[in-house]
């Protein structure tokens, strides 16, 4: 034999269903509200995007990683051509053909050859 569900317990039940029916409810609603500040989220980005201390600011940006660069680049060039002057002035002062250092050169050694040995009551000599 079958016994029959207690009134209790079929109290209990439709209880159950009555709370499991407004949470569904509450559910439904909670995500109509989620679905309209989504909206309202994606509106105000788009808002925001557009408004002009966004453009600014995006603006300053590129500004900033321009000014960057062409730091650098100079930096760049100032030490190619610093290295290019130096080359230069190695190059004016050697004999092009055996690479020893030139007539200006040498008198420019000589005159400082001769101050040093005056200031130290020595002789110089060239050979």
């Amino acid at each position: 034999m079958m016994n029959k569900p207690a009134r209790s317990e079929l109290g209990m039940v439709a209880s159950a269903e009555d709370e499991l029916s407004m949470l569904q409810f509450e559910v439904a609603q909670a995500r109509a509200t989620l679905g309209r500040l989504q909206g309202d989220i994606a509106e105000a980005e788009q808002q925001l995007d557009s408004h002009p201390s966004a453009q600014l600011l995006e603006a300053n940006e590129h500004l900033v990683t321009a000014a960057l660069r062409a730091q650098a680049a100079a930096e760049t060039a100032s030490e190619t051509a610093a290295q290019a002057l130096k080359e230069a002035t190695r190059s004016a002062e050697l004999d092009a053909l055996t690479q020893l250092p030139n007539r200006l050169q040498l008198m420019d050694r000589l005159v400082q050859a001769m101050a040093g040995a005056r200031r130290r009551g020595a002789r110089a000599a060239v050979l």
